[in-house]
């Protein structure tokens, strides 16, 4: 790809990331993506203060399939921490806005 510029079209599909799988330990998979510059923007704005419901937010934004909505914020609230915090820190990686975990499986 060296020296190649790429079109539009390849480029806007590179940046909006594709689904992946993320296995969640004694429940299945899931498919998560990357967060878009939108939502990042809207989910530091509401929850400026608030790192665990940003947290959240970013399942709603991120999860892919099963597909959540706002009416399950208040479900995700009373979910298992960690597990919450595994899946949004890997939607937080898709985006660029972490490091990578070299040892995730995913």
């Amino acid at each position: 790809y060296k020296g190649l510029i790429m079109n539009k079209r390849d480029f806007l599909d590179g940046i909006t990331g594709k689904p992946v799988d993320f296995e969640i330990e004694g429940l299945g998979k899931i498919k998560v993506k990357g967060l878009t510059v939108q939502a990042t923007k809207e989910i530091q704005a509401d929850y400026e203060n608030d790192p665990v419901g940003a947290a959240i937010a970013t399942l709603l934004y991120g999860v892919v399939e099963p597909s959540l909505d706002k009416d399950d914020l208040n479900t995700l609230m009373q979910g298992n921490a960690g597990m919450v915090m595994k899946i949004s820190q890997r939607i937080s990686e898709l985006s660029g806005l972490e490091k990578d975990d070299p040892n995730s499986p995913n």
